[in-house]
């Protein structure tokens, strides 16, 4: 049997190795923590943003549930100042669209969450009564967000 001894040299080489093998797994762990918390961050402050709309209507005396869910007859119902209201609200979330994309394009927004805001697309779409609204704004939304829109199935057509 033949057995070679290894030099102190090699056994610092591989155990410097590991060391920094065991700091490179340390550095990608703490990048995925700060992702999370970043992720999380960002979610809390759409939540905050949501809520201070939320507040705002109910400060100035407007329904914004009855607001944003009318449709067909109930919005023939609606007074002129709803109505402002309800055009005031579209033009909030068609903000909030265009910043939910741009957070998912920097990766501050998870697929799942993303997945969920296309559904605010088809809904801020589906209301045709508005979409005067986001053809004036089309202008100014950048060419991703669009090609995103098209892609949702125009219920006014």
């Amino acid at each position: 049997m033949n057995i070679k001894t290894v030099s102190l040299d090699v056994w610092v080489q591989l155990i410097g190795m590991m060391g920094l093998l065991g700091g490179l797994v340390f550095v990608g762990m703490e990048m995925q923590q700060s992702q999370r918390i970043a992720l999380a961050g960002q979610q809390q402050e759409r939540a905050a943003d949501e809520r201070q709309n939320y507040r705002s209507f109910l400060e100035a005396g407007y329904d914004l549930d009855h607001i944003a869910r009318a449709e067909g007859d109930a919005l023939e119902d609606m007074s002129p100042e709803d109505l402002i209201a309800r055009r005031a609200f579209n033009q909030i979330y068609w903000y909030t669209a265009e910043n939910d994309f741009i957070q998912y394009q920097n990766d501050l927004m998870s697929d799942e969450m993303f997945e969920a805001k296309k559904r605010n697309l088809e809904y801020l779409l589906s209301q045709c009564d508005l979409r005067d609204i986001f053809e004036f704004r089309r202008t100014f939304f950048s060419e991703e967000f669009l090609e995103l829109v098209s892609t949702i199935k125009d219920p006014c057509i």
